[in-house]
């Protein structure tokens, strides 16, 4: 691999095993201190050790800085149980990351941090679906009654962008499933979409408008980031990381006054119909960036093993009291 290639795998590599860091290679930013993020690590060139038949060994230099002590030893933590977890084979690919991933949740069992209502079905963390890994599934079986599950992130937060996966079984029916953003309550919905047969609606205070067509695939994730504007109480939606939205300036169901705090999934009463949801991000999380859960991580099987040889003790430096450590990450690559 060249050595450009091999700096964006271990920047992907990194960034997946450390969601709150912002990860950079020198091939991107030449300094740490230029990455807009508040936990940053920044990757050096190799240095070429040595070559043994169809392996070649290099070390890098990994620079992480951080705003506190704690922050820097969880964020170091985190690459060397990744590492790790990498040599021994626990890592798998088709991991979306997010704030709420479901990776860590029980197959068969509710997903931590939501409230789930299991009136017309099951809402159920399940193995996989359509190349994504532990995945939330709504599972409306009723006809009459809903499922619903809803996150909160604890207050309003003004213009919060939004960005997950969703899916569902059936793309022929009305008003089957609804992604729904709340002010403050459950019962204070300020932005409505719904997935009609394969378009997309949203409710604008008065009724359903559709601002999308034909964009639903049965059985398919698709990528969605909702942008809220609660200055002007209107909202604009991109999908599958197109930089052209597929619906820009749509009003909200009702004005909003301090910000969304609630993301809520939900079935409708009639249609029975699967809803799975995957790899939610949200911009005031502290490890959230643009796109952040697009891509699944994939195993790359030129990288045979990853070991630190030694690191920097950390120390505070700057007016802005920011922490920093170096540590040499030592990489077996295979030239096959």
């Amino acid at each position: 691999m060249a050595d450009d290639s091999e700096l964006d795998y271990l920047k992907t590599f990194l960034q997946y095993v450390s969601p709150e860091s912002l990860v950079k290679s020198f091939s991107d930013i030449k300094k740490i201190a230029s990455i807009g993020s508040i936990r940053r690590v920044l990757i050096y060139p190799g240095e070429l050790m040595n070559v043994d038949g169809n392996f070649y060994h290099k070390r890098y230099k990994i620079k992480i800085s951080t705003n506190s002590e704690s922050n820097l030893m969880e964020t170091f933590n985190n690459i060397v149980k990744g590492i790790v977890d990498y040599n021994r084979g626990n890592i798998t690919d088709d991991d979306y990351r997010g704030v709420w991933t479901f990776k860590d949740d029980t197959i068969g069992g509710n997903p931590a941090g939501f409230t789930i209502v299991e009136t017309g079905g099951t809402v159920n963390v399940i193995a996989s679906k359509d190349s994504h890994e532990m995945v939330l599934e709504l599972n409306d079986t009723s006809g009459v009654n809903s499922v619903l599950a809803y996150v909160d992130i604890g207050a309003p937060v003004a213009n919060n962008t939004w960005e997950f996966w969703f899916a569902v079984s059936k793309v022929t029916e009305t008003i089957a499933a609804q992604i729904l953003l709340s002010e403050n309550a459950i019962g204070t919905i300020k932005i409505a979409i719904a997935i009609t047969e394969d378009d997309l609606q949203y409710h604008n205070g008065t009724s359903w408008v559709t601002f999308a067509t034909a964009i639903i695939s049965v059985d398919t994730f698709h990528h969605i980031r909702i942008v809220p504007n609660d200055t002007t109480n209107t909202f604009t939606v991109y999908f599958e990381q197109s930089p052209t939205p597929i619906g820009e300036d749509l009003d909200y169901l009702d004005d909003s006054t301090v910000g969304i705090d609630q993301l809520q999934f939900a079935t409708f009463t009639t249609p029975q119909i699967k809803f799975w949801i995957d790899a939610i991000g949200h911009e005031n999380s502290s490890s959230y960036y643009l796109d952040q859960n697009y891509s699944a991580f994939e195993k790359n099987n030129t990288l045979c093993n990853m070991e630190i040889t030694h690191g920097i003790i950390d120390e505070e430096k700057g007016k802005t009291k920011r922490w920093y450590q170096e540590i040499y990450l030592d990489v077996e690559w295979s030239s096959q």
